[in-house]
């Protein structure tokens, strides 16, 4: 793969893995652009290699940004494991598992038949955009600000579980999607933000196993793995970083509006024949 294909690869994906527009919309236009030059298409046993590569430096920028949440949460469960009695952080970890199951049950029993059902990738791209971009402008604008994640109950994770796993769907956003359930269910709009940062990490985790089962032997080179991977978390972590910044004051209506002109776009272009 040409070395600008790599770093836009690792930078789209990078770049969008957090926030509600979509990293496999983005990906998908970026693969229909390449298809139309010959012998530039990665083969698959490459793509794996960089799906891998990806999915570590994400896994990296998230892990580092949640450091301290995940270390509380961690010690909590532990301490809630010796005393027998549950405490506020193994409660929040419970609520995440619950919230994980759906997608890891779509994702083994629903794959395939999703798969060949969104054969004609970049128009369910574009339908998906337009409705998750109008369901997350009605949940930001409707609901409350109130909640924080320990307010959740089981049944709100299961909705959030259940939003989470319709980003099998290309072009839906599993952070977008994330993020309008916890706003349906009132939670503050960083802290829908958080939500969807801690449900990344067993996301990340399945995506980048399922990865290396389909790979038994991988020809990316180590340094351009290391490259990719790097790139991905060098844009990842300041993208998170400003994201939560910018939702302690602001609304999400820019990446509504985004999503909308995002998918009015490739309406046009898939109208006119520019894509395929």
């Amino acid at each position: 793969m040409p070395l600008h294909l790599l770093f836009a690869f690792a930078f789209i994906q990078g770049f969008t893995e957090f926030l509600p527009v979509s990293s496999s919309g983005h990906l998908q236009l970026l693969w229909a652009w390449v298809d139309a030059s010959p012998n530039v298409l990665p083969s698959p046993r490459d793509l794996l290699g960089y799906e891998i590569a990806v999915h570590l430096g994400t896994l990296l920028a998230v892990l580092l940004y949640c450091a301290d949440d995940l270390w509380r949460l961690l010690g909590g469960s532990w301490i809630a494991l010796r005393r027998r009695r549950m405490n506020p952080q193994a409660r929040i970890v419970l609520l995440l598992v619950v919230a994980t199951v759906p997608l890891f049950l779509a994702g083994w029993f629903l794959r395939d038949l999703i798969a060949e059902h969104t054969r004609n990738a970049l128009f369910v791209v574009a339908w998906a955009n337009l409705l998750f971009a109008l369901l997350l402008w009605l949940a930001d604008s409707l609901c409350l600000r109130i909640r924080q994640a320990e307010h959740l109950n089981f049944g709100g994770a299961l909705l959030i579980g259940i939003f989470q796993a319709f980003a099998l769907v290309p072009g839906v956003s599993r952070a977008g999607a994330i993020i309008t359930a916890a706003r349906f269910l009132s939670c503050e709009r960083a802290e829908a933000a958080r939500v969807a940062l801690l449900l990344s990490i067993p996301a990340i985790l399945g995506a980048g196993t399922v990865a290396s089962l389909e790979a038994d032997r991988l020809t990316t080179p180590f340094s351009v793995f290391a490259l990719v991977a790097g790139l991905s978390f060098a844009v990842a972590l300041p993208t998170i970083f400003v994201l939560m910044r910018w939702l302690k004051q602001r609304t999400y209506f820019p990446f509504v509006a985004y999503r909308l002109l995002f998918a009015a776009g490739l309406f046009l272009a898939l109208y006119y024949g520019f894509l395929s």
